[in-house]
Protein backbone atom coordinates (compact mmCIF):
# COMPACT_ATOMS: atom_id res chain seq x y z
CA UNK A 1 0.00 0.00 0.00
CA UNK A 2 1.55 3.38 -1.04
CA UNK A 3 0.45 5.52 2.17
CA UNK A 4 1.58 8.89 2.53
CA UNK A 5 1.22 10.43 5.64
CA UNK A 6 -0.21 14.23 5.66
CA UNK A 7 -1.22 15.46 8.71
CA UNK A 8 -1.28 14.61 12.12
CA UNK A 9 -3.21 16.69 14.19
CA UNK A 10 -3.30 14.28 17.36
CA UNK A 11 -1.47 16.81 19.49
CA UNK A 12 -5.09 18.59 19.73
CA UNK A 13 -6.78 15.21 20.75
CA UNK A 14 -8.04 14.68 24.12
CA UNK A 15 -9.18 11.41 25.48
CA UNK A 16 -11.62 9.65 22.54
CA UNK A 17 -13.63 6.48 22.90
CA UNK A 18 -14.99 6.18 19.27
CA UNK A 19 -13.26 6.07 16.07
CA UNK A 20 -14.55 7.57 12.33
CA UNK A 21 -12.92 7.08 9.39
CA UNK A 22 -14.13 9.11 6.10
CA UNK A 23 -12.81 8.11 2.77
CA UNK A 24 -13.19 10.86 0.11
CA UNK A 25 -11.77 11.13 -3.49
CA UNK A 26 -12.84 14.76 -4.40
CA UNK A 27 -10.66 17.31 -2.27
CA UNK A 28 -13.59 20.17 -3.75
CA UNK A 29 -15.80 19.53 -0.55
CA UNK A 30 -13.90 18.06 1.86
CA UNK A 31 -14.91 20.06 4.78
CA UNK A 32 -18.59 19.37 4.11
CA UNK A 33 -17.65 15.74 4.54
CA UNK A 34 -15.72 16.51 7.66
CA UNK A 35 -18.88 17.97 8.78
CA UNK A 36 -20.89 15.38 8.04
CA UNK A 37 -18.67 12.94 9.71
CA UNK A 38 -18.79 14.73 13.02
CA UNK A 39 -22.48 15.10 12.83
CA UNK A 40 -22.81 11.24 12.57
CA UNK A 41 -20.56 10.62 15.13
CA UNK A 42 -20.53 11.46 19.46
CA UNK A 43 -18.62 13.93 20.61
CA UNK A 44 -15.69 11.99 22.14
CA UNK A 45 -14.44 10.97 18.15
CA UNK A 46 -11.12 10.75 16.90
CA UNK A 47 -11.82 11.26 13.01
CA UNK A 48 -9.79 9.90 10.35
CA UNK A 49 -9.68 11.21 6.42
CA UNK A 50 -8.49 8.82 4.00
CA UNK A 51 -7.84 10.95 0.81
CA UNK A 52 -8.37 8.11 -1.95
CA UNK A 53 -6.09 8.58 -5.25
CA UNK A 54 -6.78 5.67 -7.48
CA UNK A 55 -3.82 4.91 -10.35
CA UNK A 56 -4.85 3.89 -13.42
CA UNK A 57 -4.35 0.25 -14.43
CA UNK A 58 -0.66 0.04 -16.51
CA UNK A 59 0.85 3.36 -15.16
CA UNK A 60 3.28 3.96 -12.47
CA UNK A 61 2.47 5.95 -8.81
CA UNK A 62 3.86 8.81 -10.83
CA UNK A 63 0.79 9.99 -12.53
CA UNK A 64 -1.11 10.39 -9.27
CA UNK A 65 1.27 13.32 -8.62
CA UNK A 66 -1.46 16.26 -9.56
CA UNK A 67 -3.65 14.80 -7.25
CA UNK A 68 -2.04 13.99 -4.56
CA UNK A 69 -0.04 17.77 -4.58
CA UNK A 70 -3.79 18.69 -5.13
CA UNK A 71 -4.94 17.01 -1.90
CA UNK A 72 -1.74 18.44 -0.10
CA UNK A 73 -2.48 21.96 -0.88
CA UNK A 74 -6.35 21.33 0.41
CA UNK A 75 -5.12 19.77 3.61
CA UNK A 76 -2.37 22.55 4.45
CA UNK A 77 -4.90 25.34 3.86
CA UNK A 78 -7.64 23.74 5.85
CA UNK A 79 -5.38 23.57 8.60
CA UNK A 80 -3.86 26.91 8.35
CA UNK A 81 -7.09 28.01 8.61
CA UNK A 82 -7.51 25.58 11.78
CA UNK A 83 -10.53 23.89 10.00
CA UNK A 84 -8.78 20.31 10.54
CA UNK A 85 -9.18 20.21 14.48
CA UNK A 86 -7.65 16.74 15.65
CA UNK A 87 -8.00 15.41 12.33
CA UNK A 88 -5.51 12.63 11.05
CA UNK A 89 -5.07 12.80 7.38
CA UNK A 90 -3.59 9.94 5.05
CA UNK A 91 -3.35 9.81 1.04
CA UNK A 92 -4.05 6.23 -0.87
CA UNK A 93 -2.81 6.68 -3.67
CA UNK A 94 -2.56 2.87 -4.96
CA UNK A 95 -4.59 1.02 -8.25
CA UNK A 96 -6.64 0.20 -5.83
CA UNK A 97 -7.14 2.44 -2.94
CA UNK A 98 -10.54 1.00 -1.59
CA UNK A 99 -8.88 -2.28 -1.14
CA UNK A 100 -6.15 -1.10 0.55
CA UNK A 101 -8.62 0.84 2.80
CA UNK A 102 -10.21 -2.40 3.40
CA UNK A 103 -6.67 -3.99 4.08
CA UNK A 104 -5.77 -1.33 6.71
CA UNK A 105 -9.28 -1.60 8.66
CA UNK A 106 -9.08 -5.05 8.76
CA UNK A 107 -6.16 -4.45 11.04
CA UNK A 108 -6.77 -1.05 13.10
CA UNK A 109 -10.17 -1.12 12.82
CA UNK A 110 -12.75 1.17 13.46
CA UNK A 111 -16.64 2.20 15.04
CA UNK A 112 -17.94 4.36 11.66
CA UNK A 113 -16.73 4.67 8.36
CA UNK A 114 -18.24 7.01 5.99
CA UNK A 115 -17.69 6.66 2.56
CA UNK A 116 -17.82 9.36 -1.12
CA UNK A 117 -19.74 6.31 -2.79
CA UNK A 118 -19.93 6.53 -7.11
CA UNK A 119 -22.99 4.78 -6.88
CA UNK A 120 -24.70 1.26 -7.45
CA UNK A 121 -23.58 1.53 -11.11
CA UNK A 122 -19.32 2.36 -11.13
CA UNK A 123 -17.62 1.02 -13.66
CA UNK A 124 -14.37 1.73 -12.24
CA UNK A 125 -11.59 -0.85 -10.88
CA UNK A 126 -13.31 -1.32 -7.70
CA UNK A 127 -16.29 -1.16 -5.76
CA UNK A 128 -16.90 0.62 -2.53
CA UNK A 129 -20.57 -1.70 -2.36
CA UNK A 130 -17.58 -4.50 -1.70
CA UNK A 131 -17.51 -3.25 1.94
CA UNK A 132 -20.76 -4.69 2.66
CA UNK A 133 -19.66 -8.16 1.70
CA UNK A 134 -16.35 -7.77 4.14
CA UNK A 135 -18.69 -8.63 7.40
CA UNK A 136 -16.97 -5.72 9.49
CA UNK A 137 -18.02 -5.22 12.71
CA UNK A 138 -18.49 -1.58 12.71
CA UNK A 139 -20.72 0.32 10.64
CA UNK A 140 -20.62 1.85 7.18
CA UNK A 141 -22.27 4.47 5.23
CA UNK A 142 -21.86 4.89 1.44
CA UNK A 143 -22.96 8.17 0.16
CA UNK A 144 -23.69 9.13 -3.70
CA UNK A 145 -23.98 12.40 -5.08
CA UNK A 146 -23.34 14.45 -1.44
CA UNK A 147 -23.09 18.16 -2.24
CA UNK A 148 -22.15 20.99 0.41
CA UNK A 149 -25.50 22.52 -0.22
CA UNK A 150 -27.84 19.72 0.80
CA UNK A 151 -27.60 20.23 4.89
CA UNK A 152 -28.82 23.68 4.11
CA UNK A 153 -31.66 23.09 2.31
CA UNK A 154 -35.18 23.06 4.43
CA UNK A 155 -36.62 20.03 2.76
CA UNK A 156 -36.48 16.76 5.15
CA UNK A 157 -34.82 13.32 4.38
CA UNK A 158 -36.59 10.33 3.30
CA UNK A 159 -35.54 7.00 5.51
CA UNK A 160 -37.50 4.15 3.50
CA UNK A 161 -36.08 1.25 5.99
CA UNK A 162 -38.55 -1.99 6.00
CA UNK A 163 -37.17 -3.25 9.23
CA UNK A 164 -34.71 -2.57 11.80
CA UNK A 165 -31.67 -4.48 11.17
CA UNK A 166 -30.01 -0.96 10.23
CA UNK A 167 -32.44 1.37 12.04
CA UNK A 168 -29.90 2.93 14.56
CA UNK A 169 -27.25 4.03 11.94
CA UNK A 170 -29.86 4.32 9.15
CA UNK A 171 -31.04 7.62 11.71
CA UNK A 172 -27.88 8.74 12.48
CA UNK A 173 -27.01 9.30 8.81
CA UNK A 174 -30.44 10.64 8.34
CA UNK A 175 -29.99 13.73 11.14
CA UNK A 176 -26.83 14.36 10.09
CA UNK A 177 -28.08 14.87 6.39
CA UNK A 178 -31.28 16.34 7.67
CA UNK A 179 -28.83 19.04 9.54
CA UNK A 180 -32.16 21.64 10.72
CA UNK A 181 -34.83 19.89 8.52
CA UNK A 182 -36.72 16.89 9.44
CA UNK A 183 -36.71 13.00 8.38
CA UNK A 184 -39.91 11.12 7.07
CA UNK A 185 -39.70 7.73 8.27
CA UNK A 186 -41.49 5.08 5.39
CA UNK A 187 -42.46 1.78 4.80
CA UNK A 188 -43.97 -0.39 2.02
CA UNK A 189 -45.07 -3.42 2.14
CA UNK A 190 -47.27 -5.50 -0.17
CA UNK A 191 -49.09 -7.77 3.13
CA UNK A 192 -50.94 -5.89 5.84
CA UNK A 193 -49.84 -7.74 7.91
CA UNK A 194 -46.26 -6.73 7.54
CA UNK A 195 -47.04 -3.16 7.58
CA UNK A 196 -45.45 -1.58 10.56
CA UNK A 197 -46.77 0.87 13.13
CA UNK A 198 -44.35 3.78 12.96
CA UNK A 199 -46.60 6.69 15.44
CA UNK A 200 -43.81 5.65 18.45
CA UNK A 201 -41.39 7.46 16.56
CA UNK A 202 -43.07 10.71 16.76
CA UNK A 203 -43.34 10.64 20.26
CA UNK A 204 -39.63 9.21 21.17
CA UNK A 205 -37.47 10.32 17.73
CA UNK A 206 -37.71 13.73 17.93
CA UNK A 207 -36.23 14.40 14.40
CA UNK A 208 -38.81 11.86 12.81
CA UNK A 209 -41.43 14.40 11.81
CA UNK A 210 -43.82 12.68 9.70
CA UNK A 211 -44.45 8.91 8.90
CA UNK A 212 -46.02 7.07 5.96
CA UNK A 213 -47.12 3.39 6.25
CA UNK A 214 -48.08 1.93 2.72
CA UNK A 215 -49.20 -1.05 1.09
CA UNK A 216 -47.72 -1.43 -2.74
CA UNK A 217 -44.83 -1.17 -4.78
CA UNK A 218 -42.26 0.10 -3.30
CA UNK A 219 -40.30 1.74 -5.87
CA UNK A 220 -43.18 3.65 -7.38
CA UNK A 221 -43.69 4.93 -3.86
CA UNK A 222 -40.35 5.58 -2.52
CA UNK A 223 -39.84 7.66 -6.31
CA UNK A 224 -43.17 9.57 -5.69
CA UNK A 225 -41.74 10.71 -1.82
CA UNK A 226 -38.40 11.33 -3.05
CA UNK A 227 -40.17 14.73 -5.15
CA UNK A 228 -40.21 16.13 -1.75
CA UNK A 229 -37.02 15.28 -0.06
CA UNK A 230 -33.40 16.27 -0.76
CA UNK A 231 -31.30 12.95 0.27
CA UNK A 232 -32.61 9.45 0.94
CA UNK A 233 -31.06 6.62 3.21
CA UNK A 234 -31.04 3.18 2.60
CA UNK A 235 -30.78 0.12 4.40
CA UNK A 236 -28.39 -2.80 3.20
CA UNK A 237 -29.69 -6.63 3.17
CA UNK A 238 -27.33 -8.85 4.96
CA UNK A 239 -26.98 -10.90 1.72
CA UNK A 240 -23.78 -10.94 -0.47
CA UNK A 241 -26.41 -8.59 -3.17
CA UNK A 242 -25.23 -5.72 -0.99
CA UNK A 243 -26.95 -3.40 -2.65
CA UNK A 244 -30.72 -3.60 -2.88
CA UNK A 245 -32.47 -3.85 -6.15
CA UNK A 246 -35.00 -0.69 -4.75
CA UNK A 247 -31.84 1.34 -4.45
CA UNK A 248 -30.64 1.15 -8.02
CA UNK A 249 -34.04 1.31 -9.45
CA UNK A 250 -34.13 5.25 -7.77
CA UNK A 251 -30.69 6.08 -8.44
CA UNK A 252 -31.33 5.19 -12.49
CA UNK A 253 -34.50 8.00 -11.57
CA UNK A 254 -33.88 10.67 -9.08
CA UNK A 255 -30.68 12.61 -8.78
CA UNK A 256 -30.71 13.00 -5.17
CA UNK A 257 -27.93 12.51 -2.77
CA UNK A 258 -28.29 8.71 -1.45
CA UNK A 259 -26.77 6.83 1.45
CA UNK A 260 -26.56 3.11 1.87
CA UNK A 261 -26.10 2.05 5.42
CA UNK A 262 -24.90 -1.48 7.21
CA UNK A 263 -24.82 -2.09 10.85
CA UNK A 264 -22.00 -3.60 11.92
CA UNK A 265 -23.91 -5.55 14.40
CA UNK A 266 -27.62 -6.33 13.22
CA UNK A 267 -30.28 -5.09 15.10
CA UNK A 268 -32.99 -7.87 16.36
CA UNK A 269 -35.96 -5.70 16.56
CA UNK A 270 -38.03 -4.23 13.90
CA UNK A 271 -38.59 -0.19 13.99
CA UNK A 272 -37.25 -0.13 17.73
CA UNK A 273 -36.93 3.91 18.67
CA UNK A 274 -33.43 4.45 20.16
CA UNK A 275 -34.07 6.11 23.73
CA UNK A 276 -31.65 8.91 22.50
CA UNK A 277 -30.11 10.23 19.48
CA UNK A 278 -26.18 9.52 19.05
Amino acid sequence: MHLLLVMDNSHHMSETNFHTVVAVSDPSSLPSWLALARAMSPANTHLELRALVTIPAGHSENVAGPTVRRWWHVLADLQQLDRLGDVTANIIAEHKPMTALQKELRIVGADLLLVQWAGPFSTGPESESDLFVQDFPFDVVLLARFDQDIQNLPSPVLLPLRGGPNLSIGLRAARALAANAGITLLNVSDSQALAANLDPFLSREPNVTRTRSELGEPSAIVLQESLRHKAIVFGSGRAIAAVPPLLKSIFKQTTCPIALVRAGVAELLNFQAPTAPV
